[in-house]
């Protein structure tokens, strides 16, 4: 994404794991079945239910985004917990915006 984005040309690079709403999380995992990917979907519906598995998704996906952008650009949106803030607001510089 970084580079089909041209982030060298971005002021700012906005971020976030998939935010379930409604229904987005069903049509979502039924979208990608229907396009062939019943691993993809598994896996996120695994993940979707499992809170802990969640979170390690969450920070998988930012330290995957964090190297690649300059300093200041990247915004990577999260809700944290009382549990998870002290991870998250020590990443505040390299991108995070709690949530």
């Amino acid at each position: 994404m970084h580079a089909a984005l041209r982030a060298d040309r971005c002021e700012h690079v906005w971020a976030e794991v998939m935010n379930v709403r409604g229904e987005s999380m069903s049509r979502t995992v039924n979208a990608l079945r229907a396009a062939g990917y019943s691993y993809e979907a598994d896996r996120l519906l695994d993940v979707s239910i499992d809170q802990d598995a969640w979170e390690m998704y969450s920070r998988a996906t930012f330290e995957a985004h964090a190297p690649l952008y300059r300093p200041g650009q990247l915004r990577f949106l999260q809700y944290v917990t009382k549990a998870t803030r002290e991870w998250w607001a020590a990443r505040v510089g390299t991108g995070a915006v709690l949530l």
